[in-house]
């Protein structure tokens, strides 16, 4: 995935959650 889609799909991703245990997991990885 390139800079320029991973910057078109990153907004539409949900946020974590505030107070909650940190990602573990790198989305974007995911999405590739």
């Amino acid at each position: 995935m390139t800079d320029a889609q991973w910057e078109l799909i990153q907004p539409l991703l949900p946020q974590a959650k505030p107070g909650g245990r940190p990602r573990s997991t790198d989305l974007r990885s995911v999405v590739n």
